[in-house]
Parts: C-alpha cells; structure tokens; sequence
C-alpha cells in the first residue's frame, strides 16, 4: 500500500500520561514529513486544547479539532460548524440535574462552565485519582478546572463547537450517554467518547472522518492513501474508512476489532513513536 498521509488522534494515542508529546516523536514526525509524508491531526480538542499542550515548533499539515467540528490548515479555517443554541440551553440544564461534570467549548476563546456549578465541579476533581477513571485524563480535568476553565455568571449557547462531559462513576457516564440517543430523536447532533469516563455532544452527522475530508480534498488525497491511528470509540468512524487503521495498545477490544493492526506499546510507552519507527523507512538526511 502506498501511503501518502498519516493522521493521528492525542490523547491516549499520540500524548502521553502527562498530555506531553515525546522529544522523539517530536523529531520523528519532523523526519516524515520532510519525506514528503502529510501529517494531519484528528483529535477531539479544539484548536486551543491542542496549543496548550502541542511543543514548541510543532507543525503538521492539517488539524481536525472537536471530532470533527473544525479544520485548519496552518492560520486557515476550513470550516466550523456549531450546536443548536436551544439544544445547549437544554443539555446543560439536564446535566446540571445530574450533577455532571462538564465543559462548555466556544468556536472562538476558552471553555467555561457556570459559577454556579464550580463547587460541584472542583469536588469531582478533587483529592487522588479514582482507579475508574485513566490518569492521562485525570491530569487533563486537573489542568482544565486550575488553569483553563472560565467561569460565566450566565450561558452563552450561541456559537457553540462542542460540549464536553465527565463522571468518574462509569455508570453515571453510561446513563447519561442513554439519555442523549433519546435525545437525539427530538434534536439532530451527535455524541461520540473517548474513554469510558467521558462523552462529547457535537453537530449532527459530524466525526473525525467528516473533517479529514476536507484535509484530503485539499492535499488531492483519498481515504485509501491514509494510515489512522487511534485508541477511542471516537476514532471508529475514521478507522473504518481509511486504507490502513492502527489501534493503540490501549485501545478497547471494540476498537481492535475494527483495525488492520495495534501496537507493540501503549501510549504511556511512547507506543505511537515505536510503532512509527518500525512502520516508515526514513530517508538518510
């Protein structure tokens, strides 16, 4: 198979446990892409999740931010699509109910939650981490509850990119992700998780594959020319479209299941920098 682009998901995939990209894979994917290699990510940040945790001089050929609610390519935006105002009015309001944990991502500047739900909030997060949830995540509600999260007096639905929502009880994220499919005969938009902690509402008929075409189509590339990796149920619809899908180690079985292969080494094992190294021959520089 000749494969012209590589696309890559981050958390649980191309981060590690502390949301860090390793020097080597730093330097790696620097290598491939002077081999004429296209890097792009597809991840479920939002362009400023990504700047926060991306090393300094980190480039690649093309972004898709919020499982498929964005593209860029370099200062450019391909597209942006946003919740139903309405629906995001509804939504919080249920989850406040429920005492859910949970993010709400503009298309332009930080996430927020209500003030009134901060306490809620902090005392999810608060202490050591519950073996329930992963700890690359854990450090990533940390980061975002101490240093990311604004706190609004008042919801401001319009312009929305996406809704992020946790629970370190899995059985309550579970319930929770039966209420949206309900949901979503009364209002269009989708849901996708990255873990069995969290679940995410975007725009209806929207995921990573739905992005990465606007990436291919610019680069004059197909689906069947691209290697994915990834590790999430949020990964599926992308993995099952490209030439060659790439599960982690770390991958559920559900996932593995619908992949070529997996690799030697979990994400915490620097796995997608190994599994790259073995996979391209690099060009003597």
């Amino acid at each position: 198979m000749d494969i012209k682009a590589i696309i890559l998901d981050m958390d649980g995939t191309m981060l590690n446990e502390e949301s860090k990209v390793s020097e080597e894979l730093h330097r790696y994917l620097r290598r491939l892409r002077q081999d004429g290699l296209k890097v792009f990510i597809a991840t479920g940040r939002t362009l400023l999740e990504i700047e926060n945790v991306i090393p300094e001089g980190f480039e690649v050929d093309g972004f898709v931010t919020s499982n498929g609610m964005a593209a860029f390519i370099e200062e450019e935006q391909l597209f942006q699509h946003s919740l139903d105002p309405s629906l995001v009015e509804g939504i919080i309001e249920e989850a406040q109910k429920r005492n859910l944990y949970y993010e709400v991502h503009p298309a332009v500047g930080n996430r927020y939650a209500l003030k009134e739900d901060k306490g809620m909030i902090l005392h999810m997060i608060k202490g050591e981490r519950p073996l329930s949830v992963e700890e690359n995540e854990w450090i990533s509600r940390k980061s975002a509850v101490e240093e990311h999260i604004n706190w609004k007096s008042e919801l401001h639905p319009n312009n929305i990119s996406k809704i992020y929502f946790f629970h370190t009880d899995k059985g309550i994220i579970k319930s929770w992700i039966s209420f949206l499919e309900k949901l979503k005969l009364q209002h269009g938009f989708s849901s996708s998780s990255s873990t069995e902690n969290n679940v995410e509402v975007m725009s209806e008929n929207i995921n990573k594959a739905t992005g990465v075409e606007y990436l291919l189509k610019r680069y004059n590339l197909s689906f069947e020319e691209v290697l994915a990796v990834g590790d999430g149920e949020n990964d599926l619809p992308l993995l099952k479209r490209t030439g060659h899908a790439v599960a982690m180690k770390n991958a559920p079985e559900s996932v593995k299941l619908c992949v070529d292969e997996q690799t030697e080494f979990s994400y915490k094992e620097n796995g997608l920098y190994y599994y790259l190294s073995n996979k391209f021959k690099l060009n003597e520089q």
